[in-house]
């Protein structure tokens, strides 16, 4: 498998990660919640979403480091601020600390979701198929096989290409605060992928915090990694977003903009 297709591979799994999460209600069931757990984890995971909070500018911080033969570490910042650019939110701030090219900002890909939106992280009709593994220092830990899932799964059969019995969603919340802490997408165990390359780690997730003067819990960070070896060679792939500086002064503007009635008192 070369660098570039191993890239590849990686930020589409990447990609697909909510869409998994999403539709987990198709993953065989295992041990059955209690009513208090099943309360706990919607909490958590089911939080409404925020439409005010779609206003609030943050800062994206995009790193992709490669180790093989063709080595990559890049890093691009970028400001998202739909109340200052309403026509255009997105500006690239730096790429590898220096200031973007043009051609760089013109080819710049945006975050299509906003992570301080939440919601909407887990069907309710779901929470059968999951199986609550751990309770340490607070924090619940909800595991399911990924599988069965391809009637249903824009990518088919398969995440990617590897098969989705390969892997195991992971929900860690934390209990007295009834909070989010990170939605997992982990490989199970090493594997021969094609014969000639066996891959080591694969492993997705997503990581909430919580923000002042923002309701609900957002998304901090949204990282990949994997490890791989082909012809003797040792391959890595990592791809972390993180999501900070986070600015909703903007926001009661925008939806004073779009809806003036709602702001009257």
């Amino acid at each position: 498998m070369q660098l570039n297709n191993f890239q590849s591979f990686a930020r589409f799994a990447f990609v697909k990660t909510v869409t998994i999460v999403l539709l987990l209600v198709c993953v065989p069931a295992l041990a059955e919640l209690s009513v208090a757990e099943k309360k706990l984890l919607l909490g958590a995971f089911d939080q409404k979403p925020n439409e005010l909070n779609e206003g609030c500018a943050y800062t994206q911080t995009v790193q992709q480091i490669a180790d093989s033969d063709d080595e990559l570490n890049e890093t691009v910042i970028s400001r998202y601020d739909a109340f200052l650019r309403p026509e255009s939110p997105w500006k690239v701030v730096s790429v590898n600390v220096r200031p973007p090219t043009e051609e760089e900002q013109r080819n710049f890909e945006p975050n299509l979701s906003h992570p301080a939106l939440g919601g909407g992280f887990i069907d309710p009709n779901a929470l059968d198929k999951l199986d609550l593994v751990s309770k340490h220092n607070d924090i619940w830990t909800f595991e399911a096989p990924v599988e069965e899932m391809g009637n249903t799964l824009a990518v088919e059969t398969q995440i990617t290409g590897f098969g989705t019995r390969r892997f195991k969603l992971v929900f860690e919340m934390h209990a007295p605060t009834v909070t989010p802490m990170a939605i997992k997408v982990v490989l199970k165990k090493p594997f021969r992928f094609r014969l000639i390359t066996r891959i080591a780690k694969v492993e997705m997730a997503i990581l909430f915090g919580t923000v002042p003067n923002i309701d609900g819990s957002v998304i901090r960070e949204m990282n990949m990694e994997m490890r791989a070896r082909a012809f003797g060679k040792h391959m890595s792939y990592n791809l972390n977003t993180a999501f900070s500086d986070f600015d909703c002064s903007g926001s009661n503007q925008i939806l004073n903009e779009e809806n003036p009635v709602q702001l009257v008192d």
